[in-house]
């Protein structure tokens, strides 16, 4: 579904990803996954309460939505700045105002970047630093 959107609009556009999960996952035969994440438990669980799609995220332990950086991250070369927006926008949807998560997604930014650039030591020795001692903001 993401990237089929990504593909289709030529960009990250979150509501266009939105209408593709929603349709997937309420089309019936379509996901047969028993053991389903709980972030997908706890957005339907909103969503069938009439709270609009991009509100329909919580804040849960879990990290099994940040799969879904890896293909925004990745459509944007070079891991520009847009690469980064996208991302957040993306992980947003799913643990809306989670610091922790939006770290994560920082440091998914910075191992792309540097393995598209070959640079593993360098994306190692930042990725290991702690939050807010980026030399030269690169992951800030």
């Amino acid at each position: 579904m993401l990237i089929d959107s990504l593909n289709h609009r030529g960009r990250y556009d979150g509501d266009d990803y939105l209408h593709r999960y929603i349709a997937y996952m309420t089309t019936p035969g379509n996901h047969r996954d028993t053991c389903i994440e709980e972030y997908h438990r706890n957005f339907f669980s909103n969503y069938a309460r009439g709270i609009p799609a991009r509100q329909c995220g919580s804040i849960e332990k879990h990290i099994g939505g940040l799969v879904g950086m890896v293909p925004v991250l990745a459509f944007y070369p070079g891991g520009s700045s847009k690469a980064r927006s996208a991302a957040l926008e993306h992980l947003a949807l799913k643990y809306p105002n989670d610091p922790e998560q939006a770290l994560v997604v920082n440091t998914d930014l910075g191992v792309t970047m540097s393995t598209a650039e070959g640079g593993w030591g360098r994306c190692w020795e930042r990725s290991t630093e702690k939050p807010g001692s980026r030399r030269d903001g690169w992951m800030a």
